[in-house]
């Protein structure tokens, strides 16, 4: 991802990128990574309201693309996140990953990818 949408996912969710972090994927899952991030953010910052030490709430550990989908881990999860990280994992497997329209799975030489029909000749 690029360094303008790394910052702004670092900046818009510091509890959940906090110790600094980075994308392993292209931008066209920006969008998504950003909604999916400000929820578990949310989460994390109802957590830290009820007293739970910034410490012990959960960080992302992994945010990456394996077999053309997103890999969202977290250190641990707190309630609710998984459901949230499990939909935007199946979402993401009809992102294009380049551009973020909807596309199709597509292997390249033995890696998948989503790819939208113009973006699917594309080398990574």
């Amino acid at each position: 991802m690029n360094k303008e949408h790394t910052k702004q996912l670092v900046e818009s969710c510091p509890i959940l990128y906090r110790g600094g972090f980075g994308f392993e994927c292209r931008d066209g899952w920006f969008q998504m990574i950003s909604d999916l991030s400000v929820k578990l953010e949310v989460i994390c910052e109802q957590a830290l309201m009820k007293g739970t030490l910034i410490d012990d709430l959960p960080k992302a550990s992994q945010v990456k693309e394996k077999f053309g989908s997103l890999r969202f881990y977290l250190s641990h999860g707190l309630e609710g996140m998984e459901e949230l990280i499990d939909k935007a994992e199946d979402q993401s497997e009809n992102i294009c990953d380049m551009c973020g329209v909807p596309g199709d799975m597509h292997t390249d030489g033995g890696c998948y990818r989503v790819r939208c029909n113009k973006c699917k000749d594309k080398r990574r």
